[in-house]
């Protein structure tokens, strides 16, 4: 699956509780998700799913690419 920049920038705020990041951990923290994401076969088109290693919260993607990152309970 592709890792969209909002999904990076919300993977750093939500789950790392980071506000400010440089272009290097950017980019190895969209690396990272990537690298997660390669192997990930979503169980539906459109579902969101639990986040590898980070229970508490859900990916959200469309057509093979994940959109965002939100914590369990934001997402209803």
């Amino acid at each position: 699956m592709k890792v969209t920049y909002h999904a990076t920038k919300r993977f750093l705020q939500r789950v790392l509780k980071k506000k400010r990041w440089t272009r290097e951990e950017f980019l190895s923290i969209k690396s990272y998700l990537e690298k997660v994401f390669m192997s990930v076969i979503p169980g539906s088109y459109a579902r969101p799913f639990s986040l590898p290693e980070y229970k508490g919260y859900v990916v959200i993607h469309r057509d093979n690419t994940v959109i965002t990152i939100l914590e369990k309970d934001q997402h209803s």
